[in-house]
């Protein structure tokens, strides 16, 4: 009957196949349009039937006709064709991206008739889509966005995986994918905290990751596919893991430390330090910033302070100051004009080492006319180069009684007994008794140098008789 009218056979009523993990399937509807589906592994193919009518719509009962079936879209696929020698033929093709395609089916030859033009068959051309792969393949599935790259603590940060199947197609839609972000730190140390990413799925095969770090260092974010049929089995995508640095957040002065002994005590003239740690809200130690430290201090003194950066330790400023008076202080620490943690710090300035000019002596062994067989005693104030009273003793201090002789050639001096007593408490007592008339030498030294006033004239006569 010759060529007659060739149509596609309509393998199933239903408009649309439902996605299929292990097979393929195509089918046509009443416009003669398909769909096509295919598997998580490679190389499935899909198929559909070419059945041969005459020109009465006769089905053909004979094969031996030669098809040409074209599979195109941005690239050519190519398709077999098995004459079942019924009048039935069976296209296979195999497709591996998932975008609309165009399917040219025509009649080459007619048994051993070629005809001069490939004659397209009924309804021909035909359209069909590709959809990806049901599951997604670790291999090929990719990762990006911001959350990927260096950042600092206590922002939101986020990346997308982009699940794509075995060929490379990301996929369209959500809700069946499984994957797991956890963020270690690196390299990770015994016992070391895990974090766990926030993971939406957004239904067009992407899923938005979240997190939130507040620990500055250097992270591994391992990221991983995981099947839900076997939900301890992970495979790892292939950009896993992935390295970042988080950096400090900016200076907080409520965190900022500071530590030293010069925080709370210092030296009468002698310049004390102590060090300022920047950290940010969570404590993390700070980098190197631009910020300022300001030191105040209320008390009795001038006061003179400065800051400067640690040359070796990043975040760390040096704090000095200088003091005159020896009393009791608040001192105040700045960063940034606010004021750091546990501010208004109690500071005690003691008195300097012992400088035998500003120590100072009184009393009635002191005294320019003393009656003779009298107890006489007199205290010594030890005091430092500002005058501050020292409050300690263990200082080289000496305390002599000579009798003075002066009317010879050469006035000489004969020494006398002397009880001395070190209070400990930066005074000094000497206590004496003389039992002859005379002139006499009170000698008062520190380190060999003598304090203000001495040596110390007096002068013992007799009493009533």
């Amino acid at each position: 009957g010759g060529l007659g009218k060739i149509s596609l056979f309509r393998a199933s009523t239903s408009k649309e196949l439902p996605p299929n993990d292990d097979a393929a399937a195509a089918e046509f509807d009443e416009r003669g349009t398909y769909n096509v589906n295919f598997g998580y592994a490679p190389f499935v193919s899909s198929r559909f039937i070419i059945q041969g009518f005459d020109r009465f719509g006769n089905a053909l009962s004979s094969g031996g006709d030669t098809f040409s079936t074209v599979v195109k879209s941005s690239t050519y696929f190519n398709a077999d064709i098995k004459d079942f020698q019924n009048g039935s033929y069976a296209v296979t093709y195999t497709v591996t991206q998932s975008a609309l395609f165009v399917l040219d089916v025509s009649v080459v030859k007619v048994g051993a008739i070629t005809l001069p033009l490939p004659l397209p068959i009924h309804t021909s051309p035909f359209s069909a889509r590709a959809y990806p792969s049901v599951l997604p393949s670790p291999e090929h599935s990719v990762v990006y966005g911001p959350g990927l790259d260096e950042g600092t603590v206590g922002q939101l940060r986020w990346f997308t995986i982009e699940a794509r199947d075995v060929f490379g197609n990301r996929k369209t839609d959500g809700n069946r994918d499984s994957f797991r972000v956890v963020l270690t730190l690196s390299p990770k140390p015994l016992n070391a905290p895990f974090y766990f990413g926030e993971i939406s799925d957004r239904r067009d095969g992407t899923h938005r990751v979240r997190y939130t770090l507040t620990h500055a260092s250097k992270y591994a974010i391992e990221i991983a596919y995981r099947e839900r049929p076997f939900p301890y089995d992970l495979y790892s995508l292939k950009d896993s893991p992935v390295l970042i640095t988080m950096r400090p957040g900016p200076t907080d002065p409520a965190s900022t430390t500071a530590n030293g002994l010069g925080l709370t005590l210092a030296t009468a003239g002698i310049l004390s330090e102590f060090y300022i740690q920047q950290r940010d809200r969570y404590g993390n130690i700070q980098g190197i910033s631009n910020d300022f430290a300001e030191l105040s201090l209320e008390g009795p003194s001038a006061f003179d302070g400065d800051t400067r950066r640690h040359p070796e330790e990043a975040g760390v400023l040096i704090a000095s100051f200088t003091t005159t008076v020896a009393a009791d202080y608040k001192l105040s620490v700045l960063v940034n004009g606010q004021g750091i943690l546990g501010n208004r710090f109690d500071l005690l300035t003691i008195p300097g080492a012992i400088r035998s000019y500003q120590c100072v002596a009184s009393g009635s062994g002191l005294s320019p006319d003393i009656l003779v067989d009298s107890n006489v005693g007199f205290v010594m104030q030890a005091r430092d180069i500002f005058g501050n009273d020292r409050t300690q003793g263990g200082d080289e201090v000496q305390m002599q009684v000579f009798k003075y002789i002066s009317d010879v050639a050469i006035p000489y001096l004969i020494p006398y007994q002397l009880d001395y007593t070190d209070n400990s408490d930066g005074t000094y007592i000497g206590d004496y008794l003389v039992t002859q008339s005379g002139e006499f030498r009170i000698y008062i030294t520190v380190s060999e140098e003598h304090i203000q006033g001495s040596p110390f004239p007096v002068r013992f006569h007799p009493g009533l008789p």
